[in-house]
């Protein structure tokens, strides 16, 4: 303790300070410690401006150059300091350190003043940065909303769609295209400001108070068909779809139409048509069969009572009568179905294909007294109305199976794949074929490739296949050789 006591009056007292140490009392302790850390400092303070002055010397673009070089320049002098009382142990060179001292206090006040100086300089030079950058990125935001704004403006004005836009609250047109006042017949002008209603563009007040109260529902209307009164009383379809949108914090409803006058004519005109394929239809159905029963009816009386007056050419020719009044009948059903096909709304459902071929192979297998060998991969699934396309496969296998039948080992196979978007079907037997100069007649109505003593059959069965698989955006095709059997594909949309 007392050894402690001592060394630190030794190190502060006043009567031997500043210290003067000479040669022999350079072992003691506190005065190795004085210039050891005189040394620490000056080291460092002539290291870190040698980094300063290196690294600013390289960099061109560097602002405030002479504010660092002046602040390196202080450090140096404030190591020199240090370095120069490490000296005054050997060497007594006060008048030296005091004036490296003198320097170093004008050097420190110098970079005081350059400090008070430059310091707001530099930050307001970072806030004139910031204010930059913020003009720049709002300047960016301003060219992407131009941008965007010319891209509306373009797809508005120049779409071949009638393009509006209305205020939600009075139904006026705030801003509408060309196409949409040609269409009318009206002038820019004459539509803008005003309201459907006031224009009597929508005759149908309930249909137009029905997509309003959709349209704030929901929000929006997609493809309902409207009918239009035209400038002069003339009478136009469009499919509309609508949106609520805001615009500059209005609301608002931006309206699409397309044009579907033409298409909506045509769909009344095969409405006309469909009615008078159903008068058809009836027509077929009742007076056609009536004769047929009659004659059917007399046949069985002149077989049942008079086969004895009748010679074997008189009941030979009774039976054609009566094969041929079946057949008749026969070929009656199918007009019906085929004219049903074109009528009957599809219902479209996920159907697995593999289980419903497979009912109808169990089907056909127990109508058919050959020996076919009927082979079937797995089958895709397909989105479809399952009971039309099951006539498809009945159709194609009962084909098979009958033109094949004729052969020691009849074969069939069945599969599908899917190929670009499409899933398409085979049917392939090794049957009696058919030349293919004639595929084109196949699909065609009572269109026939081989003799009906040959093959029976109303020639209609193709044709309602081909009928079934347009209406679901599919197609059927052929290929074959004469005596090698024969392949029908047919594909439905993946």
């Amino acid at each position: 303790m007392n050894q402690v006591t001592e060394f630190f009056r030794k190190l502060f007292d006043s009567s031997d300070w500043p210290p003067r140490w000479h040669c022999g009392r350079w072992t003691e302790f506190h005065g190795w410690l004085y210039i050891i850390s005189d040394l620490l400092i000056w080291s460092a303070y002539f290291t870190i401006p040698i980094v300063i002055i290196r690294y600013i010397s390289k960099r061109k673009d560097l602002r405030f150059a002479r504010l660092y070089f002046l602040f390196a320049a202080f450090i140096l002098a404030c190591g020199a300091t240090h370095f120069l009382d490490a000296v005054a142990f050997w060497i007594p060179a006060y008048r030296l350190s005091a004036l490296v001292r003198l320097m170093t206090g004008v050097l420190s006040w110098v970079t005081v003043f350059y400090l008070i100086k430059l310091l707001p300089a530099a930050f307001s030079l970072r806030s004139q940065q910031e204010l930059e950058k913020e003009i720049e990125q709002r300047k960016k935001t301003e060219e992407k909303l131009e941008a965007s704004e010319k891209l509306f403006s373009t797809v508005f004005f120049k779409s071949p769609v009638m393009n509006t836009i209305t205020d939600a609250a009075t139904g006026k047109f705030i801003e509408v295209n060309e196409n949409f006042v040609g269409f009318c017949g009206y002038t820019k002008e004459e539509v803008v400001g005003k309201s459907s209603l006031e224009l009597n563009l929508i005759p149908d007040k309930q249909q137009r108070a029905e997509i309003v109260h959709s349209i704030n529902e929901k929000g929006f209307v997609m493809d309902v068909q409207v009918q239009v009164q035209a400038r002069h009383g003339k009478i136009k379809w469009v499919s509309t779809s609508a949106h609520a949108v805001n615009i500059n914090g209005r609301d608002c409803f931006l309206t699409a139409m397309i044009d579907v006058t033409e298409r909506k004519n045509a769909e009344q005109q095969l409405h006309e048509v469909n009615k008078e394929l159903e008068s058809f239809s009836y027509s077929v159905s009742h007076d056609l069969r009536a004769p047929l029963r009659i004659i059917d009816a007399y046949s069985d009386i002149l077989i049942t009572d008079h086969t004895n007056k009748l010679d074997e050419e008189g009941n030979k020719g009774l039976a054609i009568i009566k094969a041929n009044v079946n057949r008749m009948g026969i070929l009656i059903d199918d007009l019906l179905n085929l004219s049903q096909v074109v009528r009957k709304e599809l219902i479209m459902h996920f159907t697995d294909m593999d289980k419903l071929v497979r009912s109808v192979i169990d089907e056909q297998l127990s109508y058919s007294n050959n020996n076919v060998s009927i082979k079937i991969d797995e089958l895709e699934s397909a989105n479809c109305d399952s009971s039309l396309i099951r006539q498809v496969w009945i159709n194609l296998i009962s084909n098979a199976i009958k033109y094949s039948g004729k052969k020691e080992k009849p074969e069939i196979q069945i599969s599908s794949e899917r190929k670009a978007g499409e899933i398409i079907y085979s049917v392939r037997d090794n049957g009696v074929g058919f030349d293919m100069k004639y595929a084109e007649k196949l699909f065609g109505v009572f269109q026939r490739l081989h003799n009906t003593t040959e093959f029976e059959g109303t020639g209609i069965g193709l044709a309602l296949v081909n009928r079934i698989l347009s209406r679901h955006g599919g197609k059927i095709w052929a290929e074959s050789e004469q005596g090698k059997g024969a392949s029908f594909f047919f594909s439905l949309p993946a």
